[in-house]
């Protein structure tokens, strides 16, 4: 099954990502056939909703985690994960994601990579936040974030969840 598609830039060659947890990247030959020429392996369990390009950069998102990979060498530059830093809401129970998501996992639901310099990365979670990360910085922190969870009626629950991001030029 395939969720995203991306063209690589500066080429018509492709990348794919599918709920298998593979990326395959597919050369465009010149009879308009494509051939598979490599694959990055996430897990089988990873299901990556995030495929995006900039300049030799591919970023690859599933599950609680972001992958940069290096297109040139097909090796990965740096991992990100995602965790929730504990139960912000005072709830002992799921702060997001009730019963379907008993472990309070943060899902990475859409990332985007700033067009004009691949610097800055836009990442839409399901705890609700949207997080602005620096791929030049030394650190995996966001270095801005924006919560858009509201409370349930009635309780302490945060609800909601940020599912897509659009980075502007």
């Amino acid at each position: 099954e395939v969720l995203r598609a991306a063209f690589l830039s500066n080429n018509a060659d492709l990348c794919t990502t599918g709920s298998d947890g593979n990326a395959v990247l597919w050369k465009n030959n010149i009879d308009s056939k494509l051939e598979k020429y490599h694959t990055f392996n996430h897990g089988e369990e990873a299901q990556i909703y995030v495929c995006e390009t900039v300049d030799s950069d591919l970023l690859i998102a599933a599950d609680d985690f972001m992958v940069f990979w290096d297109l040139h060498s097909l090796e990965h530059k740096r991992v990100y994960t995602f965790r929730e830093s504990g139960s912000a809401n005072g709830n002992q129970g799921p702060s997001f994601g009730g019963h379907r998501n008993p472990d309070n996992q943060v899902f990475v639901f859409d990332a985007k990579l700033d067009p004009s310099s691949a610097s800055i990365v836009g990442v839409a979670l399901s705890d609700s936040t949207t997080r602005l990360l620096d791929t030049r910085s030394a650190s995996n922190q966001a270095f801005a974030s924006v919560s858009l969870a509201r409370l349930f009626a009635g309780t302490s629950e945060r609800i909601g969840h940020a599912t897509s991001v659009c980075m502007c030029i």
